[in-house]
């Protein structure tokens, strides 16, 4: 039997102060068998989209959400995302869940 290994890791929290250190949110892969991230998406806590990107490969550290929407940093808080990982072999996976944005 093959084991398949999926491993796509979203942190919890993240403090976008310029630091160098979790600056963004975005999906990091542990293992190098994801083609694409063919959409991720974050929401505030009424459900309102404040960041949303499609297609594009998740091991560049630019990428990712910095915090703000529309050019104006947000509230410190929970936030909610939706990932959609396109994996070599086809399979499309959905990780979600929430993040803390710490200032």
């Amino acid at each position: 039997a093959v084991e398949e290994v999926r491993r796509v890791y979203l942190p919890t929290a993240f403090s976008p102060n310029n630091d160098g250190r979790n600056d963004t949110f975005r999906p990091f892969v542990v293992t190098p068998n994801v083609q694409t991230v063919a959409r991720f998406q974050v929401f505030d806590r009424w459900g309102g989209l404040v960041y949303e990107r499609s297609d594009y490969l998740p091991q560049s550290t630019s990428d990712g959400w910095d915090g703000t929407a529309r050019g104006e940093k947000l509230d410190v808080g929970q936030y909610t995302y939706v990932a959609k990982v396109l994996f070599i072999d086809g399979l499309v996976k959905e990780y979600s869940g929430s993040v803390r944005l710490i200032r």
